[in-house]
């Protein structure tokens, strides 16, 4: 190696400068509460804990200590808590309690199947409205007009049809 022996004592006899003894117990403090917690915790929790414990830096200073002594967060595995429960699954009241003879005609609504998710009930109702107001199907309390229609004559005169 080329380094004069001048250059050499200075760096034998040199001290760590303020920023690097900083991050030599910044590190130590960061392999104790990473060897306390099994080295689960990311470095987003090991920084809360830095800041917690008075030491003064950020996400990627802690982020930069860690990669350069190679450390690698355990990931979590997902537990299931095995209820059976599907996250996004509709469970709709019993209102009926099994009994599907009703007294008066018009007073429940029951769908022909079941749905599974919110997204496919929201197609079908939709479906539904948009069944009922189409600009085709007229309706005999309206004189015959389409749905749509006797909206756009109510709007204008506030009377749509004579109902006998």
């Amino acid at each position: 190696m080329s380094v004069s022996k001048a250059g050499y004592y200075k760096w034998l006899k040199h001290s760590l400068s303020q920023r690097a003894s900083e991050n030599d117990s910044l590190l130590e403090f960061l392999k104790k509460v990473s060897s306390d917690e099994h080295c689960i915790p990311g470095y987003r929790k090991l920084w809360k804990a830095a800041i917690d414990n008075g030491y003064e830096c950020s996400k990627g200073r802690v982020q930069r200590l860690l990669q350069s002594m190679g450390y690698r967060s355990a990931a979590g595995k997902r537990r299931h808590t095995g209820s059976g429960k599907k996250q996004g699954h509709i469970t709709a009241e019993n209102l009926l309690g099994r009994e599907f003879s009703v007294d008066e005609p018009n007073t429940v609504w029951v769908s022909k199947v079941g749905y599974e998710n919110f997204r496919d009930a929201k197609y079908s109702v939709s479906d539904y409205i948009n069944g009922y107001y189409n600009n085709v199907r007229p309706h005999h309390y309206n004189a015959g007009l389409a749905p749509n229609e006797s909206e756009i004559r109510y709007q204008d005169s506030k009377t749509v049809a004579k109902i006998s």
